[in-house]
């Protein structure tokens, strides 16, 4: 199970609170912090993370100074007024791609997929037969960044966003999740 755990105000003890919304017994917990006051956040995912073991955090960035401290305990953060100025220039610069990215007036969905399938480990995407209209639009790892070509090769662990229809997606999670498929082979 993975639960989504929201901390909206600074006002309880946060232990106490962090206790109650149940994170401590998740298996995957995502913890969303959207105080405004940056210390408040950090105080809340450093006792998440002493006290817990919650590792995915996200949380609202008030002040770009504290943008260190963040990216030190690794967490995600989200500037509003930031995010809000970035759509509005991709509204303008990109705005094909901003609809598809919110998938507004397309019938394909965008998701990540993690790679588990150890028989496509080191295999290239071009030996790779996709299910239905999937594809891989860029893989991340460790290093960074990749944009995909034929030749390109997945390993364990790759996160790979696809796009498609929802029934290639779903496809697609089982194949990259090592599932196998009764009717034939993915592999070229």
């Amino acid at each position: 199970d993975c639960g989504v755990f929201f901390f909206f105000s600074s006002r309880r003890r946060h232990t106490r609170y962090i206790s109650v919304t149940g994170v401590q017994t998740c298996a995957l917990p995502i913890l969303i912090l959207t105080a405004r006051e940056d210390a408040v956040n950090l105080q809340i995912a450093r006792l998440a993370r002493d006290l817990f073991d919650v590792e995915r955090i996200i949380a609202r960035i008030s002040d770009e100074a504290f943008a260190s401290r963040y990216k030190e305990m690794t967490i995600r953060t989200v500037n509003f007024s930031r995010q809000g100025t970035l759509a509005m220039e991709n509204l303008i610069l990109r705005p094909n791609v901003f609809d598809v990215l919110l998938q507004e007036e397309s019938a394909n969905e965008i998701e990540e997929v993690t790679v588990h399938n150890p028989t496509l480990s080191g295999k290239a995407l071009s030996q790779i037969r996709l299910p239905g209209n999937s594809l891989v639009l860029f893989i991340k790892r460790a290093n960074g960044t990749i944009i995909p070509h034929g030749k390109t090769r997945l390993y364990l662990e790759d996160i790979l966003a696809l796009s498609g229809d929802l029934e290639s997606i779903l496809l697609a999670r089982k194949l990259f999740a090592g599932m196998e498929r009764k009717e034939g082979s993915f592999l070229s």
